[in-house]
């Protein structure tokens, strides 16, 4: 698997001020992995950081384990598929306020530009 790609702060601001912002919802963010996640649901906007509960790191684990020594083979990547939401770091159903968020707060989500919407 490559690494992810991600839009940068500015690009995520300018995404949501598109009049069809919604159709680029859900928007994951990180740099190599992903680390966070802007979503939409029933008109609420959630910025949530993402990762492995610690419930199920010891089962992620076992699965590295066996897949290392059945396939010979276990990346990074191959845990992207156990993320959950671990952390909401903003609950809202203003998105004048999720942009005023994503302004003040620190990024460490990467990102680029020019990343492309489809």
């Amino acid at each position: 698997m490559a690494p992810i790609a991600s839009p940068s702060k500015k690009r995520v601001i300018e995404i949501l001020q598109k009049e069809n912002y919604q159709k680029y919802i859900p928007l994951t963010l990180g740099s190599g992995s992903p680390k966070a996640q802007i979503t939409l649901n029933n008109n609420v906007f959630r910025f949530n950081l993402l990762g492995i509960p610690e419930e199920k790191q010891r089962e992620v684990d076992r699965i590295a384990k066996k897949n290392l020594e059945e396939q010979g083979l276990w990346m990074p990547e191959n845990e992207w598929e156990f993320y959950e939401e671990t952390q909401c770091l903003l609950e809202t159903r203003n998105k004048e306020s999720l942009i005023e968020f994503i302004k003040k707060i620190e990024w460490n989500y990467g990102g680029q530009d020019n990343y492309l919407l489809n």
